[in-house]
Parts: structure tokens; C-alpha cells; sequence
């Protein structure tokens, strides 16, 4: 008779036997089934059935190491001894020709039931729903070790049933695409769900789990309806995309659903347009942040406030010309003048907008400004006069001009640069 789990070395040359006996509430259990597993490999060796006394007898065993599980309906799966999973059941050595009878009977329990039922709430305007939620998937989890012990998902009336389980303590998690998983009770997270006691029944009642959040609304332009724009929700505290979607040709009209709880910002861009963010913000940083709940859509309102306003702007453009002259004898130079970096200002606030650089002929054409601007601009590069336009020579000075209604700026005359040494 062994009652040691430790391993042994010695492979039996002939086969062995291993039998015991199955009890439950201090009574043989007739007819459970009785299966050997490789200790090594998890592998099932053999299968029998316990007699009106409840013994067994398994015999035709070749390996060194094994493990005895115990199956009969109504009775949760186990493993000896006091084991629930095949992965933590207790190893026992044998050696060759060794009959191998179990110190202690294989106690059964009443397996444990976790059931209930589902309701979905979500209040979208596009895919909502208040009414039993069938298709989601329930897992029960062994509340130490997170480990899954059974499933199950709910029918169209939102009822589940999972049976089988072993005692002990458990979560219960709720899950299906498109809306946010749950743990019994109301909880959001595996770390802080309820515990329960798995016996022999957890009658969970009625659970609400929430669809998603999403938003949803238009892109206009100027006030006029923007097709084929680019919106994109972020993370509102790490600035991070979320989601975005594209219009296709003639859609103006957007829905980004799946999003997380929380804080968001939203914003829009566009070819030929300034990128903007909801309620006239031009950044991301100075964007307004809106907050998402639990099955809840934010939508776009013109009442009683304005809330989720996305109006782009058109991308206005700054072109001209920059010419350089040199006097210096040994390399004169008077003509357009490439490599130079020009930079537009706000008049208004002397803060930059944009550069760009001026090719081989001194042209340049810098976008992503606002039109309806006012603006400076300045000629700048090594070995050159620092210039604005025109033949100004510092920001404070400087002409201002104003890009009106129009998304292309071009400046009447070339600003001219004057070398400082020699080149």
C-alpha cells in the first residue's frame, strides 16, 4: 500500500495495478468512472468503472508515474486525492509488477452550478439594444489562479447554466464582441470581481453588461457638409489614437464604435483642409475632452449648447520667390536663391505657423495655414541677411499680410537677401 506522491526512478518491466475505491458523504459510489493518466505526459493509460462497493481496479500499467481521476454525473470531477484539475493532481510511483492500492478513498462532492441570465444595455442610436443578450460567452475562473473551469453561452433569452464545477472559490466573467466585459457583480476588473463559493449552486440572478461606447456625428467644412474626411478618437490623457475611421466618397456622417470608458478628444482631418478637433479646437492638446460611459454614445448636439462640432478649415497656402545679392567680386550673385528656409508668423501673435525651403529657382509654397490669417514672413540662411517681407529685417517691423478668404496667398514681389561674406 503506497501513500507516497513521490517520484520513483524504477520503470516496471511488467505491468502494474492500481485500484482503490470512491466515496461520497461517507457511501461507496458505484458506477463512476475511474481513469489512470501518465503522470508525465497527462496521457490516459486506462479506463474502468467502480462496483456496487464502489472499488476498482485498474491493472495493464507500464509507466512509472501516475495520476487517478474520478468522473460520474452530478458529481464534480476529481482527482486524488482532493484535487480538481488534472494539473495539480497528486503523482503516485510504482514499481514493476507493484499493485498499487490507494491509502485513502477518492471523495466525491456534488459538482457546483453557477447560472443566471444576461441583459444588454446600449443606448446607440445605431446598434442599440435593452432586452436579454444571447451569444455571450460566461467563464467561471478559479478565483486563485485565474485558471478557466468551465463556460458556457447565453441562449436568446439570456440564460446560462455551467455545471461541473468543482468547490471552491470562483469568478464569474462575461464577455462578447462589441460590448464591455463584466464580472459578476458589476465589476470591470478580474482583480477586484466578486468571489463566490462554488456549492453546490451560485445563482447569480440577472447581470447588465453595457455595450461599448462610441461616437458619432458629422465632419463639415466651412459649415458645408465634408466628404472623405479621416476621424480619429484618442486617449485623452496619453494622446495615443484609439480608433479611426475614413469616409468614403459623399459620406459625411461618422459611428466609431468599440471604444474604451473614459476620457477622449476627437478630431478630424482631410486633404486641403487644416486638421480640427471637435467644438473649433485646432490642436490636440487644446482639444476638449469628453468622457464615455458604459453602453453610452456620444453623439453631436446643436442644443442646448454645441457639443461635438467638428467644422474644418481649408488649408490656405503662402508662394513667392526669394532672390540673393552678392557684391562680393569674387562671387557675385543676383538672381532666386535656393536652400533658403522661409517661415510664416501670425501678425497677430508673432508665433510661427510654417516653413519650408525654396528650390534651385528661390520658389517656395508652404501650406497648412489658416486662411483668414494675417501673416509676416521671413527669408532666413547661413551667410545671408536675415530678411522679411519685404526688405524689413526684423519680426516687430515687419509688413503683415492678410490671406483673406482664399487658400492661396501669393506674395506680389520677391523678397531680397544680401549676402554678409563671401561665397
Amino acid at each position: 500500500m503506497l501513500g507516497s506522491s513521490a517520484a520513483s526512478a524504477v520503470t516496471p518491466a511488467a505491468s502494474a495495478t492500481v485500484s482503490g475505491s470512491v466515496n461520497a458523504g461517507g457511501h461507496a459510489v458505484a458506477s463512476a468512472t475511474v481513469s489512470v493518466y501518465n503522470a508525465d505526459t497527462n496521457a490516459k493509460l486506462g479506463t474502468t468503472s467502480t462496483d456496487a462497493n464502489g472499488k476498482f481496479t485498474e491493472a495493464g500499467i507500464t509507466v512509472p508515474r501516475v495520476k487517478v481521476g474520478v468522473v460520474k454525473a452530478g458529481w464534480a470531477t476529481t482527482y486524488a486525492f482532493d484535487k480538481y484539475t488534472l494539473a495539480s493532481a497528486n503523482v503516485f510511483s510504482l514499481a514493476t509488477g507493484q499493485q498499487l492500492t490507494l491509502y485513502k478513498a477518492i471523495t466525491l462532492y456534488p459538482e457546483a452550478v453557477v447560472d443566471g441570465s444576461v441583459m444588454g444595455i446600449d443606448n446607440d442610436p445605431v446598434w442599440g439594444w435593452d432586452a436579454p443578450l444571447g451569444g455571450v460567452t460566461v467563464s467561471v475562473l478559479n478565483a486563485s489562479t485565474d485558471a478557466v473551469l468551465g463556460t458556457a453561452t447565453t441562449d436568446s433569452l439570456g440564460k446560462y447554466s455551467i455545471g461541473g464545477l468543482p468547490r471552491g472559490d470562483v469568478k464569474v466573467r462575461f464577455s462578447k464582441a462589441g460590448w464591455l466585459t463584466t464580472y459578476a457583480d458589476g465589476k470591470y476588473a478580474l482583480a477586484t470581481a466578486t468571489v463566490y463559493h462554488a456549492q453546490p449552486l451560485v445563482h447569480l440572478g440577472q447581470l447588465v453588461i453595457y455595450g461599448q461606447p462610441a461616437v458619432m456625428g458629422q465632419v463639415l467644412g466651412t459649415f458645408d457638409p465634408l466628404e472623405g474626411a479621416t476621424v480619429t478618437v484618442y486617449d485623452a490623457n496619453t494622446g495615443k489614437a484609439l480608433k479611426s475611421v475614413t469616409l468614403g466618397a459623399g459620406q459625411y456622417e461618422y459611428h466609431i464604435g468599440g471604444l474604451p470608458v473614459g476620457p477622449i478628444k476627437v478630431g478630424a482631418t482631410a486633404p486641403g483642409w487644416l486638421p480640427g478637433f471637435a467644438d473649433f479646437e485646432p490642436t490636440l492638446a487644446a482639444a476638449r475632452v469628453f468622457t464615455l460611459e458604459p453602453g453610452n454614445t456620444l453623439v453631436q448636439a446643436w442644443s442646448p449648447t454645441v457639443s461635438l462640432y467638428i467644422d474644418l478649415v481649408p488649408e490656405a497656402f503662402v508662394s513667392g520667390t526669394v532672390n540673393g545679392v552678392s557684391y562680393n567680386p569674387a562671387a557675385r550673385w543676383n538672381g532666386p536663391l535656393g536652400g533658403v528656409t522661409v517661415t510664416v508668423f501670425d501678425a497677430t501673435t508673432n508665433q510661427p505657423l510654417a516653413s519650408g525651403q525654396t528650390d534651385a529657382e528661390g520658389k517656395y509654397r508652404i501650406g497648412g495655414i489658416n486662411y483668414g490669417a494675417t501673416i509676416k514672413v521671413r527669408a532666413s540662411k547661413p551667410g545671408w541677411t536675415t530678411t522679411y517681407a519685404f526688405d524689413k529685417f526684423s519680426l516687430a517691423t515687419a509688413n503683415s499680410f492678410p490671406i483673406g478668404y482664399q487658400t492661396e496667398l501669393t506674395m506680389p514681389k520677391a523678397i531680397t537677401m544680401y549676402a554678409t561674406h563671401a561665397h
